[in-house]
């Protein structure tokens, strides 16, 4: 606190009110620790009803109700305005907060004719209106901050999700434009190998037409099999199923089975007519080593639904 470094050319009386000021403000920053260290040294000086209002805000934020209501009460009757609305304040907030809602009824009718006792005075006085204003301003102030602050990050995060989005759809689609170069490839070659073999025997019109089937069926091949790629290495790295499409999950199951066909057989040995999601389970517990746990993390659901999938597997086991 830079007050601080005048401390000492300060009366008695006003160190004690620089010290409680100080604790009042970490009080109001919940850091009770500092503030009762303040306190402490204020009433070391010259304890008065101002300090008393401050500890028993002090005691009120630590639970200690009784004591808080011990010097609340001592700083309510002060004859300094501020000390006395202050100490009716918290006197208030205390009484809720015990429950005592006759006490607080009374308290807050106190309390609402002080201040309008207070009220006639001020407007007598332009030092309330001064006042007055620049709590006005000052709590604009902070609500401005607080919206712009509050916008900023909105606006961070809405580029970062953007960023993800795009870097996730640039991903997909240049892995999918990999797999789709290697496909052509492949096709091209056998269209030439089919040129070679066909050439007397069959029209052009023909060959064209096979050509073009031919293209479509691996078209479409390829595009589950790159779909099924990125969505298991997405569950490789720690991904989950959230925002899956059924689809998304029979591309996955497609993709895996080019992968590890030896495990679909084992499972559709042991297992009757399984969904895609419920081979995932397997998957991941028996393929992945996952545990229950991990495995709701990855399909994004409770506990309680994955012990249901795997009471629904269960029932699906052949028997014998």
């Amino acid at each position: 606190m830079k007050s601080l470094q005048y401390y000492r050319y300060l009366s008695s009386d006003n160190q004690s009110v620089l010290l409680a000021n100080i604790s009042d403000t970490y009080v109001r920053k919940k850091d009770i620790v500092k503030a009762e260290s303040y306190i402490r040294k204020a009433l070391a000086g010259n304890p008065s009803s101002y300090t008393y209002a401050i500890l028993g805000d002090i005691y009120m934020q630590r639970g200690d109700y009784p004591k808080a209501l011990d010097y609340l009460l001592k700083a309510s009757s002060s004859s300094e305005a501020y000390t006395r609305e202050k100490a009716l304040t918290s006197l208030f907030r205390l009484k809720q907060v015990m429950g005592d809602w006759q006490g607080s009824t009374r308290v807050a009718d106190t309390l609402l004719a002080f201040k309008g006792k207070q009220e006639e005075k001020w407007r007598q006085n332009n030092i309330y209106e001064i006042q007055n204003k620049y709590d006005r301003e000052e709590r604009e102030r902070t609500i401005y901050s607080y919206r712009l602050y509050t916008g900023a990050l909105v606006v961070i995060f809405l580029l970062v999700m953007t960023v993800f989005v795009f870097y996730h759809k640039y991903k997909t689609a240049n892995a999918r434009r990999n797999l789709l170069e290697k496909h052509l490839l492949v096709s091209e070659y056998s269209d030439r190998l089919n040129k070679m073999k066909l050439s007397q025997s069959v029209t052009n019109r023909e060959l064209n037409f096979l050509r073009q089937r031919m293209n479509n069926m691996k078209d479409k091949e390829v595009e589950i099999l790159s779909n099924g790629k990125l969505l298991y290495e997405s569950i490789m790295g720690n991904g989950n199923t959230l925002y899956w499409s059924n689809q998304d999950f029979l591309d996955f199951l497609e993709y895996f089975k080019l992968i590890d066909m030896k495990f679909i057989n084992h499972l559709d040995s042991m297992y009757n007519n399984l969904s895609p999601r419920q081979y995932l389970f397997l998957i991941a517990v028996e393929r992945m080593g996952k545990n229950e746990a991990e495995v709701g993390d990855i399909l994004a659901i409770s506990a309680s639904s994955v012990r249901s999938i795997k009471s629904r597997i269960k029932s699906r086991r052949i028997k014998g």
